[in-house]
C-alpha cells in the first residue's frame, strides 16, 4: 500500500530550502531561478521579488489554499487591479492591505516562512 503524504506547508518549503524572508529576496535578487521545493505562494514571492509579478500571478492563480489566496490578493493590489484585490483580500479572509507594496510582501513572507532568527 503506498503511502498518502501531505504537500509540505509554505514554512516546512521554506525551512527545507533553508529560506528566511530576507534570504529569499537576497536569493531572487541574484538568481535566475527559484530554489527547488517552494510551494507555489512561496515561489510567487520569490518571482515577484524578481521583478516578475505577471509569473507571480500564474502561479497562484488556480491554487486554492488561503495563503495563495492571499499572495494573489497582495499582487492584484501590486498590480493596480484595486477592485480585483479587494475581492482576493476577502476571499483569503484579510483586510485589504494598505501602504506600501513590499510593506506587504514582506508582512506576507513573515507570516508564511516565519519571522527571522
Amino acid at each position: 500500500m503506498q503511502e498518502i503524504s501531505n504537500p509540505p506547508t509554505s514554512r516546512e518549503s521554506a525551512k527545507l530550502a533553508r529560506l528566511t524572508p530576507s534570504a529569499l529576496l537576497e536569493h531572487a535578487g541574484s538568481h535566475d531561478s527559484p530554489p527547488a521545493g517552494l510551494t507555489p505562494d512561496i515561489e510567487a514571492l520569490w518571482w515577484d521579488a524578481h521583478g516578475d509579478t505577471k509569473r507571480a500571478l500564474q502561479l497562484v492563480e488556480e491554487e486554492p489554499g488561503l495563503n495563495a489566496v492571499w499572495v494573489r490578493a497582495y499582487l492584484r493590489r501590486k498590480l493596480g487591479d484595486e477592485a480585483i484585490a479587494s475581492y482576493w483580500y476577502s476571499k483569503a479572509i484579510r483586510p485589504v492591505a494598505k501602504g506600501s507594496s513590499v510593506t506587504e510582501r514582506d508582512v506576507i513572507l513573515k507570516v508564511l516562512i516565519g519571522d527571522e532568527k
